[in-house]
């Protein structure tokens, strides 16, 4: 399956986070978290090695001292520029294949990077990731899979050093350029509002309590989330938290009556809206029967991603939002938007209007 490739979990971990700072070497059960997520990598059959991608801003001193005295590769590289520091955190171990992790998800286990890694070389994609609106496993439980190749090209074709810092957020938003899967863990159901991550002070309060309780930080997640639902008071600490400030929400348009919409005159794109904590979103995909108006509306939003067929649309991309420009009678949209966690908006009014305000919105 590997055909020799070497295969590198690569773990951001840096110091300065916003809201927790220093979360990443915080310990419990006498281990950083840091620590934790790597000595739960280390059991996956697959995996060649992990490395610590950091910064080079001397608070991340630490870090590279605990990996030196543990033996785990290390890495240091640019604190804005994430792409360039995977890219050659994955080049200084000669890696052919890396699985992105982050250190505040220290929960993530052999058994999640085992079965992506599969789902990644059987069906041939660019990338694969975990992070979609079909996520059904418990926040924190996540994983994103490509080759070396696959991001050197993204490092080559990006250079606007705010989308550089986003990572894999290109990719994910050129499915006509990447043959991109989304993989789906099995057996967690009604766990995927489940809060297993660490950005707050009461996020740490829960992972410390949760291992803790369960005495190990070698339990695997299926049996986590078991203990969870038979302790859902636990759930209770950190349920009210929110992982980040901003949002980057992908939105998909079915232009139901095939009608015009006219150019828009405002900026889209995260810059507009990353000092306000606002949640921010990008038109990403256009559906309509007519081809004609098709066509045109996608020059007018800037929509390069086509469809005639909104299920071939719903099926081919990672959306957020579904927005029914104009009244649809199908019940199948419905249906579709409901089983996969999509916000859906249906409405008759001025699109124009309607993007102005989105936000009240989502």
């Amino acid at each position: 399956m590997k055909n020799n490739q070497k295969i590198y979990a690569i773990v951001q971990a840096r110091m300065n986070s916003s809201r927790l700072p220093s979360k990443v070497m915080k310990e419990i059960l006498s281990k950083p978290v840091l620590g934790i997520l790597i000595e739960r990598l280390k059991d996956s059959k697959l995996l060649d090695g992990v490395i610590v991608a950091t910064t080079k801003n001397k608070n991340d001193d630490v870090i590279e001292k605990y990996c030196k005295e543990n033996n785990i590769n290390i890495y240091r590289g640019s604190e804005e520029d994430l792409i360039e520091r995977m890219l050659f955190a994955a080049k200084s171990y000669d890696a052919d294949i890396i699985i992105e992790q982050g250190a505040d998800c220290p929960l993530v286990d052999s058994e999640l990077i085992d079965n992506i890694v599969k789902y990644y070389f059987d069906n041939d994609f660019d990338y694969v990731t975990t992070l979609n609106n079909k996520r059904t496993s418990p926040h924190g439980y996540f994983a994103r899979v490509c080759s070396t190749k696959i991001l050197e090209d993204v490092h080559n074709k990006i250079k606007d050093i705010d989308e550089r810092a986003k990572g894999f957020f290109y990719i994910e938003n050129h499915p006509e350029i990447y043959r991109i899967g989304n993989f789906i863990s099995k057996g967690y159901t009604n766990s995927k509002d489940f809060r297993i991550t660490i950005d707050t002070k009461k996020d740490f309060e829960f992972m410390s309590t949760l291992l803790e309780r369960l005495n190990s930080f070698k339990v695997s997640m299926i049996d986590i989330v078991k203990f969870l639902k038979k302790n859902p008071e636990l759930l209770e600490i950190n349920k009210d938290e929110n992982h980040v400030k901003f949002k980057l929400n992908k939105i998909g348009i079915v232009d139901v009556k095939g009608r015009k919409i006219n150019k828009l005159n405002y900026d889209l794109d995260y810059k507009e809206v990353k000092e306000q904590d606002l949640i921010g979103f990008r038109l990403v995909a256009l559906c309509s029967s007519n081809e004609e108006t098709l066509k045109e509306n996608g020059k007018n939003l800037g929509i390069s991603r086509l469809y005639k067929n909104y299920e071939e649309m719903l099926e081919k991309e990672n959306l957020d939002v579904l927005i029914l420009y104009g009244k649809s009678e199908d019940n199948k949209i419905i249906d579709y938007c409901r089983k996969n966690n999509l916000k859906l908006i249906s409405t008759e009014e001025n699109f124009e209007d309607l993007i102005k305000n989105l936000y009240k919105h989502l």
